[in-house]
């Protein structure tokens, strides 16, 4: 093999490569005859229109140049067939979820390892071997989440969320945080074009309220619809104690090469999961940075990205250096969840996270307001946590 032949080899064999294949052509049928609905669900969070807007900053080159050194490993190169014609007649919901299974996992996987290795050894973190899981799970809700809700706003209270899909971690274990959950929906019920309207119906902000619920049970504020047209980036805050806002971003199915592709979409919005420090839901967005921020290094002349870790001597366009003046002092703590049937106990010391949460939320709050107001916040909190947490973790929620 010549040198040019070898480089090409490299090139082409990189998870950036992998992640920015062709998808294959889907074809939709028969779509309206789901079982599911696009009624609106009361007990989901609420989201108001005004506060559903677009993610602009999750671009291509943001992402790119954030985790080169991930994207630019050469890794196994991914099976070679593609999904069969038959399996890309998309008519139940469960068809896509099919495709997401045997195309989008099999090239994001090993992205996942690759990321968990690489950005957790860069910033600092405890190794770990996340997963992409595609199947339908139960995770048992706080009733504390709810306990201030009227009952006439809770149609379907339950106590569990089923998102379709998540990232946690090792594919062997049944516990642990919850990185990322996904929400699979038939592009015959929603699209986003549903949200690029000025006045937002309750039909286009339900998935987002749906996936919103899942982000909140467990402390998480990405995650990603799939439909057979588009994924959707969404990222949440938090706006009152079961109100949020978002900011979303669509990716055609059809994108391919330098375009945001729906498996490098998917992946980023994981591995900006994964930083322990800026994983969790806080009030208002402008308290984590954005996508594109870096840091001056240690070393001089060099710059880190604040969410990957990755070092580079040359700001990326558009770059925003942090000042630290709102970095966090200390790694959150995740809120652990445990999966399994709805007849077992699955979500256990989940109160105790929660007032550990909100003491955090609150102190986020504060960071700019300062003196008497900060020091009000964080007492009212701690009452509160204390509260919370002398409630028995493990006893068994009725």
């Amino acid at each position: 093999m010549s040198r040019k032949q070898g480089l090409r080899r490299r090139i082409e064999d990189t998870f950036l490569s992998r992640v920015q294949e062709a998808n294959p052509d889907l074809e939709t049928y028969y779509e309206g005859r789901q079982g599911g609905s696009s009624k609106t669900v009361k007990s989901y969070v609420k989201i108001k229109g005004r506060n559903a807007e677009l993610w602009k900053e999750f671009n291509s080159a943001n992402i790119t140049s954030a985790y080169r050194h991930v994207l630019d490993t050469v890794v196994n190169r991914p099976p070679s067939s593609r999904p069969s014609r038959s399996m890309c007649l998309i008519g139940l919901e469960e068809s896509m979820k099919n495709i997401v299974l045997d195309w989008c996992k099999k090239r994001i996987d090993e992205g996942l390892k690759l990321a968990a290795a690489v950005i957790q050894k860069d910033l600092g973190q405890p190794q770990i071997e996340p997963s992409f899981r595609v199947e339908q799970i139960n995770i048992e809700k706080d009733p504390s989440l709810t306990e201030n809700i009227p009952e006439e706003d809770q149609d379907r209270p339950g106590k569990y969320v089923r998102p379709d899909a998540y990232v946690m971690g090792r594919a062997d274990i049944q516990s642990g945080p919850m990185y990322m959950p996904l929400e699979i929906k038939p592009s015959s019920l929603w699209r986003s074009s549903m949200l690029m309207t000025d006045e937002k119906s309750q039909a286009g902000l339900q998935p987002l309220r749906q996936l919103g619920t899942y982000c909140k049970v467990c402390d998480t504020r990405i995650g990603v619809i799939i439909t057979p047209e588009e994924a959707v980036a969404v990222r949440y805050y938090d706006i009152s104690e079961w109100e949020v806002g978002c900011h979303f971003m669509p990716v055609p199915w059809s994108n391919s090469g330098d375009q945001l592709t729906v498996n490098l979409a998917i992946w980023a919005c994981a591995a900006l999961s994964l930083n322990d420090k800026y994983h969790h839901i806080v009030p208002k967005p402008h308290l984590f940075p954005e996508i594109n921020t870096w840091q001056e290094a240690p070393s001089k002349g060099y710059y880190r990205h604040l969410y990957s870790g990755r070092y580079d001597s040359k700001l990326p366009p558009g770059a925003i250096i942090d000042t630290k003046e709102n970095s966090l002092e200390e790694v959150p703590e995740r809120v652990v969840v445990t999966i399994g049937s709805s007849a077992e106990n699955i979500l256990r010391g989940q109160r105790r996270a929660m007032a550990q949460q909100e003491l955090r939320r609150r102190c986020l709050l504060s960071v700019k307001s300062g003196g008497s107001n900060k020091r009000k916040a964080i007492s009212d909190t701690e009452s509160r946590a204390k509260k919370v947490a002398r409630v028995d973790p493990d006893s068994t929620i009725k």
